[in-house]
């Protein structure tokens, strides 16, 4: 029977796999046989639970089998049986590679982090020193402007009471020749 053979797939996964084959053979001799095989199939469905649609092969399914049909669905089912295990081998090696790999690339992610880290905490430091001479410096200039304006009021200061005192006398010599 080709792959396509209308038998659901459920009944095809149930069939015994690769370790069963010794006994398939024994009983595909004879059909007398069946009810062994039906229940090294259904043995194997035990075994076997993540099949998604779980069909009850009967007596009668098997029988009307030819020993060619039983024969391609052992193959394929130890064929894919055979490819699970080397998938399964793959996942694990590449598993065992990612955790070494993962535990290398955690180390360098630490690593750069805390130079990041150090390089954003120098650059926090250097801006931070930067605005504290930029604040001195306006301040700075702003004491020295403040001075500079201190020193122009008390100059102004002493030209206005100068002025203020030439003023007074003023006055009071002019009062002086009036009276």
């Amino acid at each position: 029977m080709p792959k396509g053979s209308g038998l659901p797939v459920a009944v095809r996964a149930r069939l015994p796999s690769a370790h069963f084959t010794g006994h398939i053979s024994a009983f595909s001799r004879n059909f007398a046989g069946t009810s062994a095989l039906l229940k090294a199939s259904n043995a194997l469905a035990v075994r076997n639970p993540d099949s998604p649609e779980e069909v009850e092969l009967s007596e009668e399914a098997l029988a009307k089998m030819t020993m060619s049909e039983v024969e391609e669905l052992i193959d394929e089912k130890r064929e894919e049986l055979i490819g699970q295990a080397a998938m399964t081998e793959a996942i694990l090696t590449e598993l065992d590679g990612t955790e070494e790999n993962a535990a290398e690339a955690i180390e360098i992610a630490t690593k750069k982090l805390s130079g990041v880290l150090q390089a954003g905490s120098n650059k926090l430091v250097e801006d931070a020193q930067a605005t504290v001479i930029a604040t001195n410096q306006s301040l700075f200039e702003t004491r020295a402007s403040h001075d500079v304006f201190v020193r122009e009021m008390s100059r102004t200061e002493g030209e206005a009471s100068g002025l203020l005192q030439l003023q007074h006398d003023q006055i009071a010599e002019r009062r002086l020749l009036r009276h």
